[in-house]
C-alpha cells in the first residue's frame, strides 16, 4: 500500500496559525479560480501547488524545510517499490518539510514528511529521474505537492461558490431562458435552466442541467460545468465578497500576471445529452 499524505485542512485549521495560513490559501484560489472562469485561461493544478507552497510556506508554523542526505535504498530480494517503501519509513517521525531523495538502482525520486506520519512524492514513486540533483527536487516544489488535496478540495468548493454567486448576481432561477444559443457545432433556439446538480463531478464540483430545443429536432436534456454554463449564458463570472481583498492582484499566478487577454469567444465543451 502507498502511503497516505494525512495533512487534512482541519488540523491545519487546529494550529494557532493555521486561520492566517488558510485565508492566504483560500485568496490565492479563489483570485486564480476566477481569472481562470474569466478569461478562459487553464488554471493548471502544478502551478497552483506551488504558488501556494510558495505564499503559505512562510505562515506555517511546523514546516522545516531541509534536504537530508541522499539515501540509498538497499538491495535484496523483494521488488523496488517494496525496498523503497521500507527505505523511506524514518521520514513518518520527522517534521513537516524534511525530505531526501533516494536512489534506487541508479533511479532517483524524493519524499518529505508531512509532519503527521505521510509522506509526500513530486513524482509519485516512478524513480523516473537519473540524476539526484534533478530540478523537480526542490523543497518548495515538494511542499506543494504534500498540500496538492487540500487544494485541489478546495479549489472545487471555492470554484462553486463563485457560480454560484455569479448567478445569483445575475439572478438566475429555474425555468429562465436565454434564445438563439450555439454549443457543440450546433444552435439551438431556446436553452431552459432546470437547476444545480452538486457534488456531481469527482472531487465535488457542481453541475448545471438544462433543457435545450433545437428547431425539427425537439428538446434535449444536457448536464455541464457550471463555468461552462456562465459562459454559455454569457455571464461574467463574479467573485464572492468573502474572497475580496486588496492585494488578490499580487495573488495571481505568474503565468496569469503576465497575459492580458480579453475573454475569449469559445464554444462549451464537455456538454453531454441525457
Amino acid at each position: 500500500m502507498t502511503d497516505v499524505r494525512r495533512l487534512t485542512r482541519d488540523m491545519i485549521a487546529a494550529e494557532p496559525w493555521g486561520a492566517a495560513y488558510l485565508r492566504e490559501m483560500d485568496l490565492i484560489i479563489a483570485t486564480n479560480e476566477l481569472e481562470s472562469a474569466k478569461n478562459g485561461r487553464t488554471l493548471y493544478n502544478a502551478a497552483l501547488d506551488l504558488f501556494v507552497a510558495e505564499r503559505c510556506a512562510p505562515l506555517d508554523g511546523g514546516l522545516e524545510l531541509k534536504r537530508l542526505t541522499d539515501v540509498d535504498v538497499p538491495s535484496g530480494d523483494r521488488d523496488g517499490w517494496a525496498r523503497a517503501t521500507q527505505a523511506r519509513q524514518f521520514l513518518k517521525n520527522l517534521p513537516r518539510g524534511h525530505w531526501a531523495v533516494f536512489n534506487l538502482d541508479g533511479a532517483y525520486d524524493a519524499y518529505m514528511s508531512d509532519g503527521r506520519g505521510g509522506i509526500g512524492t513530486q513524482a509519485g514513486s516512478k524513480f523516473n529521474y537519473y540524476s539526484p540533483n534533478a530540478k523537480d527536487f526542490n523543497g518548495t516544489k515538494i511542499y506543494g505537492h504534500l498540500l496538492s488535496m487540500i487544494t485541489y478540495l478546495r479549489r472545487n468548493e471555492i470554484n462553486n461558490r463563485i457560480m454560484d454567486h455569479t448567478f445569483q448576481v445575475m439572478e438566475l432561477r429555474p425555468g429562465q431562458v436565454f434564445k438563439n444559443t450555439s454549443f457543440g457545432g450546433r444552435t439551438y433556439s431556446k436553452v431552459q435552466y432546470v437547476g444545480v446538480e452538486k457534488n456531481h463531478f469527482v472531487g465535488g464540483g457542481d453541475a448545471i442541467e438544462f433543457t435545450a430545443i433545437r428547431r425539427g429536432a425537439g428538446s434535449k436534456k444536457f448536464t455541464t460545468s457550471t463555468r461552462d454554463f456562465a459562459r454559455l449564458v454569457a455571464a461574467t463570472p463574479v467573485m464572492p465578497p468573502e474572497f475580496v481583498d486588496n492585494e488578490n492582484d499580487l495573488r495571481l499566478i505568474p503565468e496569469f500576471r503576465s497575459m492580458v487577454v480579453d475573454t475569449p469567444d469559445v464554444e462549451v465543451a464537455g456538454l453531454r445529452p441525457f
